[in-house]
């Protein structure tokens, strides 16, 4: 993975720790049409926020994260629970989708686009989450004194009533036939793919070099299918 420390300084509260010990990761999807994670950060750079998490996974990028937050820095995120226990982070959603209403109801303007930023986003933040997960010694399944499981959405935590009245992410990976459950399996996974493979060797092979970033992402979504691990890289 690519992770960029590019931290939002301009926050009031940066800098001042969680009053907590950590216990979990929170995961969130950002809520806009938006797909980059750099165009995310920089929104979220303000003195007064109206949320901030410690990273912002992107979904145009295979493989890139945006650090904005140290990890023992209280968020600013759910409003509840996530801000003093978790490790927060969001993943950014789509160009090609339009909210309606001020609320979590949209439509997509390119089926293929969209979905093609959305498995992006849910590929990065899986491997994200894994390497998170074995940094701070957190199963994803484990299970917290409040009924969460360690490794829990914004939505969850609405459900269990310890966090504010937001859906995400599952209100776009519903699009791609994935839930909360899957990703923790998927994490689990990808956590033992790490372990495995720590101090491994490892030779690049690059299948490809094209003009046009669709034909890339084609050849890379074909190689994925086929069982290989693929990114595009401008």
């Amino acid at each position: 993975m690519n992770i960029v420390k590019d931290h939002c300084k301009n926050f009031k509260r940066y800098g001042e720790k969680r009053s907590a010990p950590l216990d979990s990761i929170q995961v969130h999807s950002i809520g806009t049409t938006q797909n980059s994670a750099k165009a995310v950060r920089d929104s979220m750079d303000q003195y007064n926020p109206g949320g901030i998490v410690h990273a912002v996974v992107d979904a145009e990028t295979d493989g890139l994260v945006l650090e904005l937050l140290p990890d023992d820095n209280l968020a600013w995120a759910d409003a509840g629970y996530g801000n003093q226990h978790s490790y927060t982070f969001e993943i950014a959603e789509s160009d090609f989708m339009r909210y309606k209403n001020g609320g979590a109801e949209y439509e997509v303007t390119d089926e293929e686009k969209f979905l093609e930023d959305i498995r992006r986003g849910y590929r990065n933040a899986v491997d994200f989450a894994a390497q998170k997960c074995l940094q701070f010694g957190i199963q994803p399944t484990a299970k917290l004194p409040n009924g969460l499981y360690a490794l829990y959405s914004h939505n969850e935590g609405r459900l269990a009533g310890v966090s504010s009245a937001h859906v995400d992410p599952e209100h776009v990976w519903s699009k791609i036939g994935k839930t909360m459950d899957d990703f923790r399996r998927d994490v689990e996974a990808a956590m033992k793919e790490q372990e495995e493979g720590a101090g491994e060797e490892r030779y690049l092979v690059q299948a490809g070099a094209f003009r046009n970033k669709e034909n890339a992402e084609r050849l890379a979504e074909k190689l994925r299918a086929a069982g290989f691990e693929a990114f595009v890289k401008s």
